[in-house]
C-alpha cells in the first residue's frame, strides 16, 4: 500500500516557466472526470494500493485549479473518506466547498518570486493578481475554518534573492508557513544533460543566469552507497488514469507509463515501478538523487530567519507553557523554523545593542 499518491487530475498548465518540462514540451494534456476519477478511486482501494492512511496529491505536472469541475473531483475523495493536498501557482481562484476540506491535509502556493520582473521571467502571470488570489483564497479558508497545513513554496532563483525577505515577511503577517527551497531544472531530460555535460552552450548558459547550482557537486557527493530513489515508494498516476514510472519521467519517454489502473495488477505495478530501463541511467547520472532533495542556503536561512513559522497545524501542537517560556526566553520575536525534514528548532535571536 503506498502512503503518497501523486495523481494528475488536471493535464494542463498555464505557467510558462522556461525550465519546467511542461512548457518546454507542450504536451497535450486533458482533465480528468470526476466520476471516473471516482472510479479509480474505488480499483486503488480494491487493489489495496491505498488505505485509510494515503495522502492523495492532486497534481504532478498540472495545474490542478484550472479543473473546471475541481470540487466535483474533490467530493470523490470525500465520499471516501481519503486525504488529498493541492498545490497552485495561484494563477485562478476556486471556491472550494467547505464539505471537503476536513479530507484536505495540505494546500500550497507556488512562487517564482515576489515581483513583476520574477514573473515575467517565470510564470508569466501578473503578480499582483496573484497576491489577491492567495488573499482571497486564505480568506475564504479562515473563513470556512480549515484546519489543514498552508505553505508558500518561494523558488529561490539568482534574479529573485532579493525578494526573499519582503516575501517572507509578507506571509508571516498572514500566519502562513512560508519555505524556500532552491529551484531546480523540472525536467528530467535537461537535467541528465546537465550532469552527463550533454547540454548545448546555449542552454547552459541561461541555466547559469537562472539557478543557483554550486552546491550541486555537494549535494551528489552525500548521495549514500545503495541509495535507493523514493519514487519506487511513491505511486504517480497521470490525467489518462496510466500509472507511471515515477513523477519525472516526461510523456514522449518509451518508459512514461506502466500501463492503465484499470487493467493492471497490484503486484505487476509494483514489480514494474522498481524495474524500468531508465531507472539505472537516472540514479547513476545523480538525477534522481537531485529530483528527490530539497536544498535551502544557510545564506537564505538567514535573510528570512525571522520569519520562518510552524505551520498552525504543527504549531498547535506546541504546549501553551512552552510557548510562554520561548516568549519569557527570547523576548525580541522568536519562532520556531520548520525545515526539510519536519524537524523544528528555536531560533537565536541576538538582543539588539
Amino acid at each position: 500500500m503506498y502512503s503518497l499518491v501523486y495523481f494528475e487530475i488536471s493535464g494542463v498548465c498555464n505557467g510558462k516557466c522556461p525550465w519546467c518540462q511542461t512548457a518546454r514540451l507542450k504536451p497535450h494534456g486533458s482533465f480528468v472526470d470526476p466520476v471516473k476519477f471516482g472510479q479509480a478511486l474505488d480499483r486503488l482501494l480494491n487493489l489495496k494500493l491505498i488505505g485509510p492512511e494515503t495522502v492523495i496529491n492532486l497534481f504532478n505536472w498540472g495545474e490542478p485549479f484550472l479543473h473546471p469541475d475541481l470540487n466535483g473531483v474533490l467530493r470523490e475523495l470525500s465520499k471516501r473518506n481519503l486525504s488529498f493536498g493541492l498545490s497552485t501557482n495561484a494563477s485562478r481562484f476556486v471556491s472550494l466547498d467547505p464539505a471537503v476540506l476536513g479530507n484536505m491535509r495540505h494546500l500550497t502556493f507556488s512562487l517564482p518570486g515576489f515581483s513583476q520582473a520574477s514573473y515575467d521571467r517565470i510564470h508569466g502571470f501578473n503578480f499582483e493578481a496573484v497576491l489577491q488570489t492567495i488573499n482571497k483564497q486564505l480568506d475564504e479558508l479562515s473563513a470556512n475554518r480549515f484546519r489543514g497545513t498552508i505553505v508558500v513554496n518561494y523558488h529561490v532563483y539568482q534574479f529573485n534573492i532579493r525578494e526573499l525577505q519582503l516575501a517572507a515577511r509578507y506571509f508571516a503577517k498572514r500566519k502562513i508557513c512560508f519555505k524556500p527551497n532552491v529551484a531546480a531544472l523540472a525536467d528530467l531530460d535537461l537535467m541528465m544533460a546537465y550532469l552527463t555535460n550533454g547540454m548545448d552552450r546555449a542552454c547552459l548558459r541561461a541555466v547559469s543566469r537562472d539557478l543557483l547550482l554550486y552546491h550541486l557537486d555537494g549535494l551528489l557527493a552525500a548521495q549514500p552507497a545503495g541509495y535507493r530513489c523514493p519514487q519506487f515508494d511513491i505511486l504517480t498516476i497521470d490525467e489518462d488514469f496510466k500509472a507511471l514510472t515515477c513523477c519525472a519521467v516526461s510523456k514522449h519517454h518509451k518508459d512514461y507509463a506502466i500501463g492503465s489502473i484499470f487493467e493492471l495488477k497490484a503486484e505487476d505495478l509494483m514489480a514494474q515501478k522498481t524495474s524500468r530501463p531508465i531507472c539505472e541511467g537516472c540514479t547513476a547520472s545523480g538525477a534522481s538523487f537531485w529530483v528527490n532533495s530539497s536544498y535551502v542556503p544557510d545564506f537564505v536561512k538567514e535573510l528570512t530567519r525571522s520569519e520562518y513559522t510552524l505551520p498552525p497545524g504543527l504549531r498547535r501542537l506546541v504546549p501553551s507553557g512552552l510557548k510562554a517560556a520561548l516568549r519569557r526566553a527570547f523576548p525580541r520575536k522568536s519562532s520556531l523554523y520548520l525545515d526539510g525534514d519536519a524537524t523544528f528548532y528555536v531560533e537565536k535571536r541576538q538582543a539588539t545593542p
